[in-house]
């Protein structure tokens, strides 16, 4: 029997880090495990939030909602205000693509998922 499964309403924010400082990954760390944890943290209507980063290439956040008008409000500003967003400020640059996405599925592994913030008290 099989089982009609929902994906997860996500958005994919990326920002090139062509061009940038070396040391831009570690500031973006730096703000991440501090004020973009913090931010999203508790937020209302977010089920997820992940950044991810490839040096001299690519800084990204995966955000998953718990619901399309969360994702919509979320992307809506982004589009509209994302140069003027502290990451945008790290890195110098608005987001070069925003961009909804479905994610088809999301595992914890037996250690449990771990932040840099949790890892910093």
């Amino acid at each position: 029997m099989s089982r009609s499964v929902r994906p997860l309403l996500g958005l994919t924010v990326r920002w090139s880090l062509v061009d940038t400082a070396d040391d831009v990954v570690d500031e973006l760390a730096t703000h991440v495990a501090g004020p973009e944890h913090d931010r999203h943290t508790g937020q209302a209507g977010l089920r997820f939030a992940q950044w991810r980063a490839v040096r001299g290439a690519w800084f990204e956040c995966v955000l998953l909602f718990a619901d399309e008008a969360s994702r919509q409000r979320h992307q809506e500003a982004l589009e509209v205000g994302g140069a003027g967003t502290a990451l945008s400020r790290v890195v110098g640059a608005p987001p070069a693509l925003v961009e909804p996405c479905e994610v088809l599925g999301l595992a914890e592994g037996w250690d449990g998922f771990a932040t840099p913030a949790a890892e910093l008290d």
